[in-house]
């Protein structure tokens, strides 16, 4: 990507427009790091070539290179039956950049970085991303991750737990350099993670730039972002300044604006719209990624932390246990939490 920061009007191209008009699941993207010559304003570059994830296997969907250098493609009938292998494609990302919040009272003043990638991206150049352009291990090492789930919708902290939650969890931060990983969404525990966020942020000095001290990173399902659009580089070569307001009001069913208090968001597509399954596998996947030691990984420990949550919730919670990712599970908050609270209070230990 290129670095310029210069603010940008952001609408998709026509080829973006033209495919999507056809296929009723639009585009995924494709992310490939290159390095930048500008060393103050590190950013992941779009690959100029074009990925198909069924070449070989699906002749009603080609690209190809015109005179003038724009790709072209062959875009499957209307009549056909919708799937996966011929209405879905991967190609160069088209939204990546920085986000201003404007909402009065949503998020900090310092903009968050953002791209959107494809959900079978390399963990390899995710990781390149953090450490080599996004400098999340400057200038301080991180020596945890912690990862929030729970309830989403319906879900509040309001009182002495909230308080409680807030405190525990920024003290925790602070001791140890810790990343936050959360959905990344304004609603639910998301929102009361970046609500304590909010209140323990502090900055520091990295090199000759100043930062935010607490790296709280949204891992985010492209489909599921109200506004998305607004995210889309108007030049895929220039890096976007985006201005963002985040929709306070949640309705069901509908998509949910982005958290302002996050600091760094991975927006993940799978190619579905308008549903938030699906981002789990791969938020574990980038979880066990963080934990497995260097040179593969990053070699910093995660822990998974619950928070009331439904069923999938709970489901989270499996896929970490069988990447060996533990998880506290906070008693008290309701649902899911007290669930498996009651479950570990029961279990029996017999000597073998």
């Amino acid at each position: 990507m290129s670095n310029s920061q210069e603010s940008q009007e952001t609408q998709e191209p026509d080829a973006f427009r033209q495919y999507k008009k056809v296929a009723p699941v639009d585009l995924r993207m494709e992310v490939k790091d290159v390095e930048d010559e500008d060393s103050a304003l590190h950013s992941i570059l779009a690959s100029n070539s074009v990925t198909s994830r069924t070449a070989g296997r699906n002749n009603n969907k080609r690209e190809s290179r015109e005179d003038n250098g724009q790709l072209s493609y062959q875009i499957p009938s209307p009549e056909e039956n919708w799937s996966s292998e011929t209405h879905l494609m991967n190609l160069p990302t088209n939204a990546y950049g920085t986000i201003t919040f404007i909402n009065e009272t949503t998020g900090s003043n310092k903009p968050a970085k953002y791209i959107r990638l494809t959900s079978d991206t390399q963990m390899s150049d995710i990781l390149t991303l953090f450490s080599d352009y996004w400098h999340l291990m400057d200038p301080h090492r991180p020596q945890l991750a912690i990862s929030v789930t729970g309830g989403a919708k319906n879900f509040r902290l309001d009182g002495k737990k909230k308080a409680t939650f807030t405190m525990g969890l920024i003290k925790a931060v602070k001791s140890t350099n810790a990343w936050i990983l959360t959905g990344g969404m304004n609603v639910g525990v998301m929102r009361s993670v970046g609500e304590a966020v909010n209140q323990g942020q502090y900055m520091v000095k990295e090199k000759e730039h100043v930062v935010r001290g607490i790296r709280c990173l949204g891992v985010v399902p492209w489909g599921y972002i109200r506004n998305r659009e607004d995210l889309v580089n108007k030049d895929t070569n220039v890096f976007a300044s985006v201005r963002y307001k985040v929709e306070e009001e949640v309705q069901h069913h509908e998509t949910v604006s982005l958290n302002g208090d996050h600091t760094h968001f991975l927006l993940v597509d799978d190619g579905f719209r308008n549903r938030y399954q699906g981002i789990d596998a791969f938020r574990t996947e980038l979880e066990e990624a963080i934990m497995e030691e260097e040179p593969r990984g990053l070699g910093i420990p995660v822990v998974l932390l619950l928070l009331e949550g439904g069923l999938s919730s709970l489901l989270k919670c499996k896929l970490a246990l069988r990447r060996r990712i533990p998880v506290v599970v906070v008693a008290g908050t309701g649902r899911g939490a007290d669930l498996l609270a009651y479950a570990a209070s029961m279990t029996c230990h017999t000597p073998r």
